[in-house]
């Protein structure tokens, strides 16, 4: 971080402030207590917006901080604030540590990337007949026994690479072995009234995760924001639905080549 002599506090517009409250769920990110205390007739502010970095460090933090990641090189820019309610902002300052300091700037970095992939969500289009094949899931639908479609849940091993976290890669590999037939039942469905459909899903998954891998080489991740990706684009009632499409595209190749 730049070394600047006594940068002045900077007075946060109202916009700033809800955006960053916003971005916690108005929950202090330390200690999960509520931002705002409530009485019987009003609601009182019950946090202050805290520097990660400080804002005018002593030769101390300078120090103790030498080495560490930066959010931002303006301290006042709001990648280098969070909202903390009073107990833990005294307790981030005082003393100042280099554990509390990377505790907070690991939270503040993930709640950066969240919103990063909010705004990534909004630029993919996902076809909308997806929506209807979480309907039938939700519904506990059941494949026409008759129709028969190969696949191996097995090759699910040869797609994820090492290191992966193994309860998530058996989840995929249940998810595959139970709905595996009843999606592509479905979609050949689709495919009936809309015989571009499938060519078009597959190209749109296949779109997203390459441009997740393009900025992130860890599979579990990549995985996690697909089925983010698709639980925003439906408005599904669970994520697990939409974790269980994302294991259909691992399955049939759109992720993981």
């Amino acid at each position: 971080m730049p070394i600047h002599a006594n940068v002045p506090r900077k007075s946060y517009s109202d916009p700033t402030a809800i955006s960053l409250l916003t971005q916690v769920k108005s929950r202090c990110p330390l200690c999960q207590k509520s931002l705002f205390r409530k009485t019987a007739k009003q609601t009182r502010k019950a946090y202050e917006l805290a520097h990660i970095y400080p804002l005018n460090p002593t030769l101390f933090e300078r120090s103790l901080l030498k080495d560490a990641p930066t959010l931002n090189d303006d301290v006042n820019h709001a990648d280098n604030l969070i909202p903390l309610c009073f107990d833990c902002h005294d307790g981030f300052d005082n003393p100042r540590t280099f554990s509390g300091y990377m505790e907070l700037y690991h939270i503040k970095k993930a709640l950066i990337k969240a919103d990063q992939s909010v705004d990534t969500w909004m630029d993919y289009q996902l076809r909308q007949e997806i929506s209807n094949i979480i309907i039938s899931l939700a519904a506990d639908v059941q494949p026409d026994e008759r129709v028969d479609f190969n696949y191996d849940a097995k090759t699910i091993d040869s797609k994820i690479q090492s290191p992966f976290p193994r309860p998530l890669k058996q989840k995929i590999k249940g998810y595959v072995v139970e709905y595996y037939p009843l999606i592509r039942q479905l979609i050949s469905n689709i495919d009936k009234e809309n015989m571009e459909f499938s060519d078009v899903l597959s190209m749109q998954i296949k779109l997203f995760y390459l441009e997740q891998s393009k900025t992130c080489d860890d599979q579990s991740e990549i995985f996690d924001k697909i089925a983010g990706w698709i639980h925003f684009k439906t408005k599904a009632s669970r994520l697990e639905y939409a974790e269980i499409i994302a294991a259909f595209f691992v399955q049939n190749c759109e992720i993981y080549e």
